[in-house]
């Protein structure tokens, strides 16, 4: 076998190792839904639509969740096969669980990716990869609940490693698998993708052009799946500000404003990755940085539009989480990985030690 074939099975084999590895322990954070509680019982839940999708299908699904098609639609043939096996465990939860698991594990893969191209060293991307996992959004929300927010962070992942590795020509794809997904990844990610490329520096004003080029069709691409997806579940044309106006369920008033920040989960979230994540937070690159602040500003103000009523609560934490998640786990990776050092006396990552 040639080197450069030994290199890339070598190269396959430990990224199957680790995609295995972090599915493994997505589903044991996921386990306690399967028969330890049923997510469809908790108050003002989700799950309970997603869970019927699965099911049923879609359209017997209330229209504010029925264009959510991504997850339920990847469960439902898991749930047909395993239906009835399974003695305690819910067939429907454990589809949804496996799809969630899936999108967890390259999601954290993807993290990998990201630290090793940012910060150089592989046991370093590694901790990135583990912090991304342990947080309690990931625990709690991504696997826990029997919902579909891990499928919208895995894709806003997805567009932010298009972005890093210039492969602008995915961005149509991902943009037409998130709209799937959940329908607030449609003005995040066109948020990101030309927050991104307007801060970008590059040698060619062509290569610029390109990425303005592919992210328009990416934001059209979006629109048009889910406008044509609604259309066919409601049998009757639906424009994408139609399900923008659905999506505002009160008025914008100080409790609107206030109410995102109240919320504890912003605090479970986000009490040890900010200090941990903010030190390093300059080495991540201005394009990284700028995209990641101004897509999480304007989560607050869909958010405050949104307006949801208190017994609701504010999905801002995990939206927030699911935008600037990516940016904090590896910077603060980096900074947890230069205190390991600094106090071993352990040099950092170089050329020629890559570790």
């Amino acid at each position: 076998m040639r080197p450069a074939a030994t290199a890339r099975t070598v190269a396959s084999f430990r990224t199957l190792l680790l995609f295995t590895l972090f599915f493994l322990i997505s589903f044991g954070y996921g386990y306690p839904v399967l028969n330890r509680y049923d997510p469809r019982k908790a108050n003002a839940s989700d799950a309970r639509e997603y869970y019927r999708m699965t099911e049923v299908g879609p359209s017997h699904t209330t229209p504010y969740f029925r264009h959510r098609l991504l997850v339920p639609t990847l469960a439902r043939p898991i749930y047909l096969l395993v239906d009835g096996r399974l003695r305690s465990w819910y067939a429907a939860g454990f589809g949804i669980l496996i799809v969630n698991s899936v999108f967890t594990a390259t999601s954290a893969l993807l993290i990998m990716a990201l630290g090793l191209r940012i910060l150089g060293g592989p046991i370093t991307a590694l901790l990135a990869s583990l912090l991304y996992l342990s947080n309690f959004c990931v625990v709690t929300h991504h696997l826990g609940s029997g919902c579909i927010d891990s499928s919208e962070a895995c894709l806003i992942l997805c567009v932010l490693f298009a972005l890093q590795t210039r492969s602008y020509a995915f961005l149509p794809l991902l943009g037409a698998l998130g709209a799937l997904a959940k329908e607030t990844f449609i003005p995040l990610s066109a948020v990101l993708m030309f927050t991104w490329l307007a801060l970008e520096k590059r040698a060619e004003d062509r290569a610029a052009w390109t990425g303005y080029i592919w992210a328009s069709v990416a934001v059209a691409a979006s629109l048009a799946v889910v406008s044509m997806a609604e259309s066919i579940l409601s049998q009757g044309l639906v424009f994408p500000w139609d399900i923008a106006m659905r999506e505002k369920v009160g008025s914008i008033s100080r409790h609107s404003l206030l109410l995102p920040l109240k919320e504890h989960s912003f605090i479970y979230n986000f009490i040890w990755l900010l200090p941990l994540g903010l030190p390093r937070i300059r080495d991540m690159g201005r394009a990284f940085r700028g995209a990641t602040a101004v897509a999480a500003v304007s989560a607050y103000i869909l958010c405050v539009w949104h307006a949801a009523p208190a017994s609701f609560g504010s999905p801002l934490p995990r939206v927030l989480f699911n935008i600037a998640g990516p940016l904090l786990t590896i910077s603060a990776a980096g900074y947890l990985g230069d205190l390991l050092r600094l106090k071993s006396g352990i040099p950092g990552p170089s050329p020629t030690n890559p570790l």
